[in-house]
């Protein structure tokens, strides 16, 4: 899994060595220093925010002395925010009462979402809609927080105990040529390991734009998924 990222910015080191950067470079470096087989090494961070990284023959070193790969990538995920923001967008030549039908009828995704096997609608909650999405993944369940036909929806994850969570906030703009449809997803990773994964293997738009181009091939468009704006909801 780590041998897929590039080291940045390094590419001789001096044992035992000393090093310190801004939490979001330390991240980077830390892999870069495990893809080179320097895999001994502590992470201290600092009030000030600044990460120190320390070879553990550095008599000085203290901290989380790190062995193994699987360690670093705790590690790291406990650096990582836990809280997360992406916006992608797509436009077709659609109502946007259209697309809007289409997204919020839950029970018809496996017939246009390749990753979603199954939808099992489950008892309303005040007068939220609630449902179960399986995929190859697993089950995941979903409450409606608010829909407001045709230019709004949010749902968001309704389970307990779960190693991520969050909301999509599902915006339908009318367009000269039909609409824009633009999902924000501000996610919660809980799971130090799960957060690594995320940010670094995975990334943060993947299901977005997996989603957004089923929504354009279900009405017979191709298109491709751009950067969409922060909905402020």
């Amino acid at each position: 899994m780590l041998r897929r990222l590039e080291p940045i910015g390094i590419s001789r080191l001096t044992l035992p060595f000393r090093a310190y950067f801004h939490e979001q470079k330390a991240t980077a470096a830390a892999v870069a220093f495990v893809l080179l087989g320097v895999n001994r090494f502590v992470l201290t961070k600092l009030e000030t925010g600044s990460i120190i990284l320390r070879h553990v023959k550095d008599s000085g070193a203290t901290g989380w002395p790190l062995a193994r790969h699987d360690l670093l990538i705790v590690a790291i995920g406990y650096l990582l925010p836990k809280d997360h923001v992406a916006a992608r967008a797509i436009s077709i030549r659609q109502q946007p009462a259209d697309v809007f039908a289409l997204i919020s009828d839950f029970k018809d995704e496996p017939s246009w979402r390749a990753d979603v096997q199954q939808v099992e609608m489950l008892p309303e909650r005040d007068g939220h809609t609630r449902f179960t999405e399986k995929s190859k993944n697993g089950t995941m369940p979903f409450e409606v927080e608010e829909s407001t036909p045709p230019l709004l929806m949010v749902t968001q994850i309704d389970g307990k105990n779960l190693p991520f969570g969050g909301k999509w906030i599902f915006d339908v703009f009318l367009t000269a040529d039909g609409c824009r449809l633009n999902i924000t997803e501000r996610g919660e990773v809980y799971n130090p390991v799960f957060r690594f994964v995320s940010r670094f293997v995975l990334g943060f738009t993947g299901t977005l734009d997996r989603y957004l181009t089923s929504v354009a091939k279900k009405f017979g468009e191709s298109t491709v998924p751009v950067e969409g704006t922060d909905s402020d909801q």
